[in-house]
This record gives structure tokens, C-alpha cells and sequence, in this order.
């Protein structure tokens, strides 16, 4: 991944979990002169403008538990699209993130628009059938740890029995792939999908009234860039699991998704 993609993703990462280690690895990417321009945290509501300016204080207002940290954490962001500027990041709410650099890919300026207390509301998503993964199951997979929902993950043996697990380290690796980090690579997953590579998600939150069904096909990653980013993408507390990085990435092809997201959001996805 290029410099300012990285530096994107780890900002996203420490804004939307407050993780300390998105931040660490933030740091080395971020310009001393860095501003962030925000409207999001912290303070009661109305909350006006903010410009933090330096390093040191954008680090600091961009990780640890804000107001706004909960409801970013079951948000669903984009990957990161070229502008005239630099970088966009888009949501399945109402926030917006620019970004600008520097001439050594650094990031120098932060623009936040449509955050906590600034009153604009989320453009409506349609519902139906759709090419990749929806951002609002985006949000939920991605948080699902954190929000108490872990994910059901079922693969099955030579011998056809099936096996379920809760998997933390569950996340959206691609607009069609899901990723786990499997800290055992010698583990059941990891070793019986070369025997069959079909597997099967589920989340459920029913005090949300949302359910996400997937069916896929998995393959362990073996290339550095996968084996990064399926690690650094899952939460701060599977990482602690396996420090040293001895597992695995099982990426998942999505062949199917039912996602009913409440409040009338329902999605369908078939490659």
C-alpha cells in the first residue's frame, strides 16, 4: 500500500476504535505540522469548529474514547478515493474525511465534516441488490467485537461435520472479501479449508434488529501487504493475542450476503 493510502487507514483506524496502536503507527506518517479541522469532539452539543494544529495534539484528539468513538465504531468507511486535493473518506453516516499531504507523502491537513453535535444527517442509503460489501455491514462487522456481537464463523471438515466458532479478529478486508486473523495456523480453519474452502459468517444483534448472513470461499494470504493489513485491520485486543504476527490471514471471497440492518436497510450480494 502506497504512504498515503497507510497513512489514511491507520488515521481512520485510531479515529473510529480510539486503539492506541492505529495512533503509534499514525505517528511516523502524520507531518509535525499537521491541522485537523474537526467539529466532532469533544463537548456537548452545539459543538463548534476546532483546528488542532502539531503533531502531538492531532494524535491526541484523534484516539482514546470521545463522545463520538461509540457511534464511529459501528460506522461502516470507505476506503480512501482520490480528490483534486488528495484523499476522501466517505461513511455510511453522515461524516466525511479529507486529506492532504505534503511533498513527502505525509499527512499535512484534516477536514472532518458531518461529525458528532454538527447536526447534518446521513443521506439514506438505498436498499436491494449490490455489487460489494454495504458500508452500514461494513460498521457492524468491523465492530462487532466491541460492540459484544462477535461473529460465528463455520467451516467443515474432510469427514462433512461442521464447526462454528466465535472469531474476534473478524473484519472487512475489501469491498468483496472478509479477512481473520488466525493466531493457531495450524488451527482447525486454517488447515481443513484446503480440504474445502467454503465457509459461512453470521452476526446477529437482535437488540439492533441486524443480521448479516455470508457465504464464501477461503484461502490463506501468504503475501506481506495481505498478512499487514488482515492483522492491523482487526481489533487491538486479538493483536495482544499474537504480537509477533505467528499466525495466518484466511481471506474469504464473498459469494453471498443477506444483510437486514433494521430501520428497513436490507442488502443482497451474489458473485
Amino acid at each position: 500500500m502506497d504512504k498515503r493510502s497507510l497513512g489514511v487507514e491507520y488515521f481512520i483506524k485510531a479515529l473510529s476504535t480510539g486503539e492506541r496502536t492505529a495512533a503509534q503507527r499514525l505517528e511516523p506518517l502524520l507531518a509535525e505540522d499537521a491541522e485537523y479541522d474537526t467539529n466532532t469532539q469533544p463537548g456537548i452539543v452545539p459543538i463548534g469548529r476546532q483546528v488542532l494544529k502539531g503533531r502531538s495534539d492531532v494524535l491526541n484528539q484523534v484516539f482514546g474514547l470521545w463522545p463520538a468513538t461509540p457511534g464511529y465504531s459501528r460506522m461502516g468507511w470507505s476506503d480512501p478515493e482520490p480528490t483534486e486535493g488528495g484523499l476522501r473518506v466517505t461513511t455510511s453516516g453522515a461524516v466525511t474525511v479529507d486529506f492532504s499531504f505534503n511533498d513527502r507523502d505525509e499527512i499535512q491537513r484534516i477536514v472532518l465534516e458531518g461529525g458528532y453535535g454538527s447536526g447534518v444527517s446521513a443521506t439514506p442509503q438505498k436498499s436491494g441488490p449490490t455489487d460489494t460489501i454495504p458500508l452500514a455491514a461494513k460498521g457492524l462487522i468491523n465492530g462487532a467485537l466491541a460492540n459484544q456481537t462477535p461473529i460465528v464463523v463455520t467451516y467443515v471438515d474432510p469427514q462433512g461435520a461442521p464447526h462454528s466458532s466465535l472469531r474476534g479478529s473478524v473484519c472487512v478486508f475489501s469491498p468483496t472479501e472478509i479477512a481473520i486473523w488466525i493466531r493457531h495456523a495450524d488451527g482447525g480453519l486454517p488447515t481443513q479449508i484446503a480440504h474445502n474452502d467454503q465457509v459461512s459468517l453470521l452476526y446477529n444483534d437482535r437488540k439492533a434488529g441486524a443480521t448479516i448472513i455470508v457465504q464464501g470461499r477461503a484461502r490463506i494470504a501468504t503475501d506481506e501487504e495481505s498478512r499487514r493489513k488482515a492483522f492491523e485491520l482487526s481489533p487491538e485486543v486479538e493483536q495482544t493475542h499474537d504480537p509477533d504476527m505467528h499466525g495466518v490471514p484466511v481471506i474469504i471471497g464473498v459469494t453471498k450476503m443477506q444483510a437486514n440492518l433494521g430501520a428497513g436497510r436490507s442488502y443482497s450480494l451474489s458473485r
